[in-house]
C-alpha cells in the first residue's frame, strides 16, 4: 500500500466521522463524564513518505499501548487525550544489484610491492532491510459516540524516544576484480576481498531529532459491558504530516575489503539509509524524506463514573427497592405526601405503566422499517402522554429502567435493556422534560419479568421500560 493508499482510506474514515456526527442528537441524558481507558493496536505501518530511487519498500507491522482519558460534554461529545507508545516498522528490499567502480587500495597483483590500479565489481543478491522507529504519542481527539458507534478525530503529537535503527540481510555477494595487466577477471581469493560471500548482514542507527505530528482518525463499535465499562473495537489512521528526518547517502553499498593475508574479507552492506551507487552516483533514497504512518485495528477498554445526580449539593435519591411491577402500575401510598390528589396518584399510576417494545428492538425512530411503523407511533404516543404527566408535576424524580425477556445471552440482554431505557429518557428530554427529573437510566435485563417467560406472549409483556417514580 502507498502513499495514495492510505490517503483513501484516511478520507473514508472521516467523512464516515462526519456523516454519524449529522445523526446526532444533543440532549442531556445521565451519562458517564468522566471516563479512563487502556487500548492496545495493531497494523500496516512505514518510515517512508515517498519511493527510493534504488529498490523497493514495504509495510511492516506496527502497534502500540496507552492509556486515555475522555470527558464528556454530553452523551455523545466529548475530548481525548492520553499517552502512547508506538511502535513504527518497515522494510527495504533489493533482489540483485551490479555495480562496480576503480580502486587502488592496497592490491598488489604482481607482487612487485606497487599497489596495482584495478577495478572492482560485485553482484548482491537478495538484500533485506528492517526499520524501526518508537514514538511517545500524545493525542487530542474529537471523539463522538451513539448506543453503539463510535468515532474519533484530531491529532497526535509523536515525539522519538531513541534512534531510528536498522538491520539488513544480504543472501550473496559476489565480488571480483580487474587488474592492470590481466585480461581476466580476478574471483580469488578472498582474503583479497574477491570470490563469493554468503550471509552478510549489518545494523545501524539513524539519529533521530525531530517529533512528528499526526493527523489522525478512528471508528468502529461500541460495546456496552456494563454501567460503567464499555469495549471500543475499530479501526484507525495515524498518517504523518511532517519529516521527521534527512541523511546524504555518501558510501558505496558494497565498500571493498582486503585482509592480506591473515584472513578472509568480512563485507557488511551500507545501510539503505547512506548507500549510493558507484556508476551513477545516486542515492538508494533521496535524502530519506521519512514521515511515520500507520493503520490498524485497535482495541480499548474503557470504564468511569456516571454522574447520575444533576446538582452536586443535594444527594442522591435512595435506591429504590421495591418489588418489580407484577400487572398495573401501583402507588406505594405509604411514602407519598398526604397532599397528593387523588387525581395525582392516578397520573402517576399511567406514568408508571409498561412500555412494551418487540424483540431484540430498542429504537423509536421514524425511519425505521415499514412493518413496525404502526407500532413505533403507538409507542410515542404512550410516550406523550407520559411527558405530560412528567410536566405537569415537575417535582417528581424518576428513574427508567429498561427490561428484556429471557431470550438471548446476559450480555446482550444488558445491553438492550440499557439502550430501551436510554431511547426512552432521549425521548422526554425531546419534549422538554428536564433533566432534573431523571436521576438514574439502568438496565434491568431479565432479573425482574412480570411474567414467568413461558411462552411467547408472556415474554413479549416483559419487553419492556418502566418509569418509576423514586421523589417527590
Amino acid at each position: 500500500m502507498n502513499r495514495g493508499g492510505f490517503l483513501g482510506i484516511l478520507f473514508f474514515v472521516l467523512v464516515g466521522a462526519g456523516n454519524a456526527a449529522a445523526q446526532s442528537e444533543a440532549d442531556t441524558v445521565p451519562f458517564i463524564r468522566h471516563q479512563f481507558s487502556i487500548h492496545a493496536g495493531g497494523g500496516l505501518s512505514s518510515l517512508w513518505s515517498s519511493s527510493p530511487n534504488v529498490g523497493s519498500y514495504k509495510l511492516g507491522i506496527g502497534y502500540d499501548f496507552g492509556v486515555g482519558y475522555t470527558f464528556f460534554f454530553n452523551p455523545h461529545w466529548g475530548i481525548s487525550t492520553g499517552a502512547s507508545a508506538a511502535f513504527f516498522n518497515s522494510k527495504y528490499a533489493r533482489s540483485t544489484f551490479e555495480d562496480n567502480y576503480d580502486d587502488i587500495d592496497g592490491v598488489d597483483a604482481d607482487s612487485d610491492g606497487n599497489e596495482d590500479n584495478f577495478e572492482y565489481h560485485y553482484t548482491a543478491t537478495g538484500y533485506t532491510e528492517k526499520q524501526r522507529a518508537t514514538f511517545l504519542t500524545i493525542p487530542l481527539m474529537l471523539h463522538f459516540e451513539t448506543g453503539k458507534f463510535y468515532a474519533e478525530l484530531g491529532g497526535k503529537a509523536g515525539f522519538p524516544l531513541g534512534s531510528i535503527t536498522y538491520n539488513g540481510s544480504l543472501d550473496e555477494l559476489r565480488a571480483s576484480g580487474w587488474i592492470d595487466g590481466y585480461n581476466y577477471p580476478i574471483e580469488a581469493p578472498k582474503f583479497m576481498g574477491f570470490g563469493t560471500f554468503q550471509g552478510l548482514s549489518n545494523t545501524g542507527s539513524l539519529k533521530q531529532s525531530k517529533p512528528v505530528f499526526f493527523a489522525s482518525a478512528e471508528a468502529g463499535r461500541k460495546w456496552k459491558l456494563t454501567q460503567n465499562l464499555s469495549l471500543y473495537t475499530g479501526a484507525y489512521i495515524d498518517y504523518g504530516l511532517n519529516k521527521i528526518n534527512k541523511v546524504n547517502a555518501k558510501v558505496y553499498f558494497i565498500d571493498y575489503d582486503a585482509h592480506f593475508p591473515d584472513k578472509d574479507a568480512n563485507y557488511q552492506p551500507a545501510g539503505s539509509f547512506f548507500a549510493k551507487t558507484a556508476n551513477d552516483n545516486k542515492s538508494f533514497v533521496d535524502k530519506v524524506v521519512l514521515s511515520p504512518m500507520s493503520v490498524g485495528i485497535r482495541i480499548t477498554l474503557a470504564f468511569g463514573k456516571v454522574h447520575r445526580n444533576p446538582n452536586p449539593d443535594t444527594p442522591p435519591p435512595p435506591e429504590d427497592t421495591s418489588p418489580p411491577i407484577i400487572a398495573a402500575a401501583t402507588v406505594d401510598t405509604a411514602t407519598t405526601k398526604q397532599e397528593w390528589s387523588e387525581e395525582k396518584i392516578e397520573d402517576v399510576k399511567r406514568l408508571q405503566q409498561p412500555i412494551n417494545f418487540e424483540l431484540n428492538k430498542s429504537d423509536l425512530r421514524d425511519d425505521s422499517r415499514a412493518a413496525v411503523e404502526a407500532e413505533i407511533l403507538y409507542l410515542k404516543r404512550r410516550l406523550d402522554e407520559k411527558a405530560r404527566i412528567l410536566k405537569k408535576y415537575p417535582e417528581l424524580q424518576v428513574r427508567i429502567e429498561g427490561h428484556t425477556c429471557d431470550i438471548g445471552t446476559d450480555e446482550r440482554n444488558m445491553e438492550l435493556g440499557h439502550e430501551r431505557a436510554e431511547i426512552v429518557a432521549e425521548y422526554m428530554l425531546e419534549k422538554g422534560i428536564p433533566a432534573t427529573v431523571i436521576t438514574e437510566v439502568v438496565s434491568k435485563s431479565s432479573t425482574e419479568p412480570l411474567f414467568p417467560n413461558t411462552n411467547e406472549e408472556n415474554r413479549r409483556r416483559n419487553r419492556r421500560t418502566v418509569i418509576v417514580v423514586v421523589d417527590e
